[in-house]
């Protein structure tokens, strides 16, 4: 579990709190990797908004919990959830660049 130093800027929400392990940042991949599988097979215009939209508060649930262990987070935390092979950051890249998103949510 990554160990948080005291900092103002930190989402301490209780959901990225939950979050902050290599086992939960893990579990938030699945989730996001799955909001992107529903984006890319979506056929009906209204599924297709509703996916993009779970896609993009997925991102910003992502965007959180980097941003929290980025800012207040050991060195050791780090290595360990997001360092050795960094297949987690990978992940997270991969999805960015081959997500396709309409030109309302682009």
């Amino acid at each position: 579990l990554l160990q948080l130093r005291a900092t103002p800027w930190v989402n301490s929400s209780p959901r990225i709190m939950a979050s902050l392990s290599a086992k939960g940042v893990d579990t938030l991949l699945g989730k996001l990797e799955l909001a992107y599988r529903r984006v890319e097979q979506t056929g009906s215009r209204v599924k297709l908004e509703s996916a993009e939209i779970n896609l993009l508060k997925t991102l910003e649930e992502v965007r959180d919990i980097l941003t929290t262990a980025l800012i207040s987070g050991t060195r050791e935390g780090l290595k360990e959830i997001f360092g050795g092979s960094c297949h987690r950051t990978a992940k997270i890249c991969a999805i960015l660049d081959a997500a396709r998103l309409s030109a309302e949510r682009a």
